[in-house]
This record gives structure tokens, sequence and C-alpha cells, in this order.
């Protein structure tokens, strides 16, 4: 089938479009991957000339996520030679392909011979090579690796033993004369602001 209709009956494909209706699928597991299909698939085997065949489908949506029928084949998807599928329809590729060409240089080679075209007509250079149509040479640093691996290991535990030397944080004693002079003024505080409500209830 190639999707539903709105009164949510299949659609039959019509023989161009079959290869962008229902996946069918054989091997794999058994049953589907996501939580919520596994009442959602449909095993077949059919038997051609002594051999069997085991064909699965599924048809269906997760609803908290926002995904089309996870059984049909995606949009963009090959059907054929310069075909891909569209709403479950094998349509002509060139109408979804930006028809100019990639940025070259004064000798006419995409990319300037130097990167790879996407299929937005933008160039992918190459390793030393830069800007918008690979034209420049940017000059690469190689990395040294010591050629001693012995001495690489135990110069890596040198500085790991260099970070991770035990640091204390000594403290003096004052801090506990300072908490009775915080606790002791605090007291004085609210007793003084005690004793002036008391006046001025009183008077």
């Amino acid at each position: 089938h190639c999707g539903r209709d709105e009164g949510k009956q299949f659609i039959k494909c019509d023989q161009e479009n079959v290869r962008c209706g229902s996946l069918q699928c054989q091997l794999g597991s058994g049953r589907p991957m996501f939580p919520g299909l596994d009442e959602l698939y449909a095993r077949t085997i059919i038997s051609m000339k002594g051999t069997e065949y085991e064909c699965k489908t599924t048809s269906g949506t997760i609803n908290h996520l926002d995904l089309p029928d996870l059984g049909l084949v995606r949009d963009g998807t090959p059907c054929g030679d310069n075909l891909i599928c569209v709403n479950q329809s094998c349509t002509s590729i060139f109408p979804y392909i930006d028809q100019g060409r990639c940025p070259s240089n004064h000798n006419n080679l995409e990319c300037s011979g130097h990167g790879t075209c996407s299929n937005i007509n933008k160039c992918y250079c190459n390793l030393g090579w830069s800007g918008a149509d690979c034209s420049i040479q940017i000059e690469i640093i190689p990395t040294l690796e010591p050629t001693n691996e012995a001495s690489h290991v135990t110069s890596k535990n040198d500085d790991l033993s260099d970070q991770m030397q035990k640091k204390e944080t000594p403290y003096e004693n004052y801090h506990s004369t300072n908490t009775v002079f915080l606790v002791g003024t605090l007291m004085s505080v609210v007793g003084g602001v005690f004793v002036t409500f008391a006046l001025m209830a009183l008077c």
C-alpha cells in the first residue's frame, strides 16, 4: 500500500510507485524495535520454488513522537535512475536539485579541483585547501608523535603525579573566637532592642 486516505483506508500503489509504499523487510528482529508498534506489524512467509521468504511490515505512528508512518518509505529514497520517493510517489529528482554549479576557479574546475560539490552547490574542501571555491592553499602543520613510547608514558605519569598532590588548607583557631564574639554581639543587640521596647511601653 502507499499510505492511507482521509477515511484511514489503505491506498493501493500504482505500479510505478510500488518502491515508495509500504516497507517489506527480511531478517532482522522478529518484532519492531519501537515500543508501541509491537501490535502493529505483520509477518508473512512466502514459498517460491521451494525457497521460503519472510516478509515483515509495520504500520502506524508513535503518538508521543512527531514522526510519519514508520512503515512507509521515507521521502528522498531512490526508486530508480534519477527518481526519488516524495509522498509515496516515484518522481524525478531534478526539481529537488539546485541546477546551479559550485564555485570554481578561473580554469572552470568545480571546487577548483580541490574539493567535492554538494547537492546544494557548496564546496567541501580537501585537506590543505580552503575558501568557498577551495582555491586557497593552507599550510598543514604535522603533529609529531614521540618515538619512544616508554618515555612518553613516564612523562605523562610525572605530570599526573604533580597535579594529584595532596593539598591542605590550614585553619587558624581564631574561627572559634570569632564565633563567640558574634554570638555575644547578637545577644547584646537583641537585649538592647528588648530593653528599648520595655522602656517605651512604660512611658
